[in-house]
């Protein structure tokens, strides 16, 4: 089975309204910070849209990801800020950061 149809047949049984391209199937935990690829507990329909849809998420996995790497965070710390209505304060932080924007350029989220 193909990843794209693996993952359209779950975005198909989670979606309620809507259509799907308006949606990215996200990891609770990402890939990149432990997280289980096939776990449906792990998985579900993060919006595009919006100020704190998944491309500004994947953004905070990405710092999240180079802080656990540089040994400046723990990773059970980084799974419970990202899992948590807390990456929206980090994104925050972020976007606020003068140096965040540099180094964030040309990266793709998860």
């Amino acid at each position: 089975v193909s990843q794209s149809r693996y993952t359209n047949a779950i975005k198909k049984k989670l979606l309620k309204t809507g259509a799907m391209s308006d949606y990215e199937l996200d990891h609770c935990t990402p890939l990149t910070l432990g997280g289980n690829p096939t776990d449906e507990n792990n998985l579900w329909l993060e919006p595009y849209a919006g100020d704190y849809g998944a491309r500004q998420k994947d953004q905070v996995e990405q710092y999240l990801n180079r802080m656990v790497c540089a040994g400046k965070m723990k990773l059970v710390l980084a799974q419970r800020l990202i899992c948590s209505p807390a990456w929206k304060n980090i994104y925050d932080d972020l976007k606020k950061s003068k140096t965040y924007g540099a180094n964030n350029a040309g990266e793709d989220g998860e």
